[in-house]
């Protein structure tokens, strides 16, 4: 029998779906609901155990890049770099060209530790309202497409879920989708769509995911792969 041998919490929750498991700072937690008894969670860890084991391994698992926003550090955008540059201005701002991110600061928030968070804020102030705009239309253009209707749509900047969809068809996507590749993001509208008919990760559920996205286990690993890249703070 598989040693669970790394430490874990187990989170009891309200949700009727599956048993989750987040791997957050190195450290595991599984979501359950609480209907799920303790003996089928630990096996369900032992099943799970080699790969929570890889995921403990990699670097990202136990740090997050500390973006400082410096002249010439680069950031994704919809799966491309971005080179970023300063300019100085009395009104704070970012203006998005082809292959780079200007960010327009005035002179006091361009060095320092107290400037870096400042420039932090303004980045991700830019990247949720990129995310209102580009996010609602790709869920309206797969709606067209798919056999379901959201109820509504929020858009949030979550550390680790991509997306989710409750029981009353109302959709949540991640703010930071927005640095991932547009195929990827509309797999993760997808797999939310899915969920109106199947709320769960049943063979089921990924059949019908399969359907209408057919490569949509290279797009999830790649979402797994490069996780501590789609990062952007705090």
């Amino acid at each position: 029998m598989t040693q669970l041998n790394f430490p874990y919490q187990i989170k009891r929750t309200s949700r009727k779906g599956s048993v989750a498991i987040q791997i957050r700072d190195g450290q595991v937690r599984l979501l359950a609901p609480h209907r799920v008894p303790l003996r089928d969670l630990e096996a369900f860890l032992r099943s799970r155990a080699p790969w929570i084991h890889a995921q403990l391994q990699r670097p990202e698992a136990n740090s997050r890049p500390n973006h400082q926003l410096d002249a010439g550090d680069s950031l994704l955008l919809l799966g491309q770099q971005h080179r970023i540059r300063h300019s100085t201005a009395e009104q704070p701002g970012i203006v998005h060209r082809k292959g780079e991110l200007l960010l327009e600061l005035p002179a006091a928030y361009q060095a320092g530790e107290k400037a870096s968070q400042y420039r932090l804020h303004l980045m991700l102030d830019w990247y949720q309202r990129q995310a209102e705009s580009y996010l609602p239309e790709r869920l309206h253009n797969w709606e067209a497409r798919l056999p379901y209707q959201s109820s509504a749509l929020k858009i949030r900047y979550y550390k680790s879920r991509w997306g989710s969809c409750d029981h009353k068809r109302r959709i949540t996507l991640n703010t930071r989708l927005m640095l991932a590749p547009p195929a990827v993001i509309d797999y993760v509208i997808i797999h939310e769509l899915c969920h109106i008919r199947e709320m769960n990760h049943s063979p089921a559920f990924w059949q019908e995911v399969a359907r209408y996205c057919p490569q949509y286990k290279q797009r999830r690993g790649w979402l797994r792969s490069n996780r501590s890249d789609l990062w952007l703070g705090p």
